[in-house]
């Protein structure tokens, strides 16, 4: 079977289609659609669907019941599932739930209906470990027939190499002055010690962080690089599964890595993908930040399932609208971020997920990967993920959390981002410091 690997462009929709009036209205054919067998036909109707102002999520949810009706065959079912998302170039259920509420029942189902019957199809048929020892005859064989061995060799290394890259990026930001510089200054505004910080309010499990008393780059440090020599990966294979990768406090050398949901990623996407999940895995050492650098970034903001619109909003916006004008972004482009904020709010079963500590830490970790060594975030690197032209999960969710609190003024919200253990300093720099028990860096 022919992969498909690159963004949907422009497809020919008109069998799906019954009229379209002088607004460009559509009136659509919904049996049509629920009777599509192609993958790019389902997916350009669902992109179609995205960022109209008509009921058009009615064709979504058409698109859906195609999915689930392609076939008896779970094999099939699956793999016309996945032909989809890579036409979209995101996991299409994700990418449904980025504009509209996947919950509510327009005409013969919901999208979570027809979602809880593809998952209850697939669960416990598709999720096995893939040991980190070379994959060579040891392929299971679901991979084998749907990918073939070679293309798993090269993703195999893909992955691995984006792995190396995203632990030379911590190693290579842990080891700069002005990270460690920042990191004590961050500790010191506010006193917190070891024994005073737990790993975070929605995991009250306690830092493991050993016979440390007090909190500074010379104590905490060289435990982060050392665990950075000990992280092995694990393959997964789990289609129901919506996360790319993941960590878990319970398994915290462990970095999780879903193969069906990153065999065709780019390594730029995996290595930002893989600095945001070690930032979990340090912050469960120890937090980068005290709880107050957090909370100046949104961490304790109450999440909406309503943003209202009032008068503060409103010039909220129209302030936000002016910084961005010179790069062609509109009122529609910041309004579809906060109907994207209150739409994931509505459909998340962690409401604190949205601007939590540790999920904003290794955000802005993320997006420093993206970035050149040192170099300051800046509003305008958020432009392509407001007008829509590059998609990725973490500037994505940044500003999600700026939606959550009403768009605060922005220049002022991004320099804050900047404070997290940021890589300048505005204070007179010392001499360097030696770090004696550093660890270098190991790779696989």
């Amino acid at each position: 079977m022919i992969r498909l690997k690159q963004l949907l462009t422009e497809q020919n929709l008109n069998p799906y289609i019954l009229s379209k009036n002088i607004l460009g209205v559509i009136t659509w054919n919904y049996p049509a659609i629920e009777k599509c067998k192609n993958a790019k036909d389902i997916a350009a109707i669902i992109k179609k669907a995205d960022g109209t102002f008509q009921d058009d999520e009615a064709a979504a949810e058409a698109a859906f019941m195609a999915m689930t009706n392609y076939s008896t065959d779970i094999n099939k079912v699956e793999f016309f599932y996945e032909d989809v998302s890579m036409a979209l170039g995101k996991d299409t259920y994700a990418y449904v739930k980025n504009y509209m509420d996947t919950s509510l029942k327009y005409h013969k189902q919901s999208i979570d209906v027809s979602m809880k019957r593809l998952s209850s199809l697939l669960a416990g048929q598709k999720e096995f470990e893939i040991s980190d020892g070379e994959m060579s005859r040891e392929y299971p064989e679901i991979l084998i027939r749907r990918y073939g061995e070679e293309n798993l060799r090269k993703y195999k290394r893909n992955v691995k190499n984006a792995f190396r890259a995203a632990k030379q990026w911590w190693s290579t930001y842990l080891n700069l002055l002005e990270t460690q510089l920042n990191f004590d200054h961050n500790q010191n505004q506010q006193k917190h010690t070891a024994k005073a910080v737990a790993v975070s309010r929605y995991e009250p499990r306690k830092t493991y962080t050993p016979g440390v008393a007090i909190v500074n780059h010379e104590t905490i440090f060289p435990l982060y690089l050392k665990h950075l020599s000990k992280i092995k990966l694990k393959f997964i294979y789990d289609f129901a599964k919506t996360s790319i990768a993941w960590v878990s406090p319970l398994d915290n050398d462990t970095l999780h890595v879903n193969v069906a949901l990153t065999i065709f990623a780019d390594s730029e996407k995996l290595k930002s993908t893989f600095i945001h999940e070690i930032q979990h895995m340090l912050f469960h050492i120890y937090p980068l930040n005290p709880d107050g650098k957090y909370a100046e970034i949104g961490s304790r903001t109450p999440i909406k399932t309503t943003i209202e619109i009032d008068a503060t909003l409103i010039q909220n916006l129209k302030n936000a609208e002016k910084l961005f004008k010179s790069y062609g972004i509109r009122m529609y482009d910041l309004y579809k971020i906060k109907t994207t904020a209150e739409s994931s709010s509505k459909s998340d079963t962690d409401p604190g997920y949205t601007c939590r500590d540790t999920e904003m830490g290794s955000r802005i970790a993320a997006m420093r990967g993206m970035l050149r060594t040192g170099e300051r975030i800046q509003p305008k690197h958020f432009v392509p993920y407001i007008n829509g032209s590059l998609t990725n999960p973490n500037p994505e969710w940044i500003l999600v959390c700026w939606a959550q609190q009403g768009f605060p003024d922005f220049t002022q919200y991004v320099n804050k981002l900047n404070t997290v253990v940021k890589t300048d300093s505005d204070s007179k720099k010392p001499e360097p410091i030696k770090l004696k028990s550093l660890v270098p860096l190991q790779t696989t």
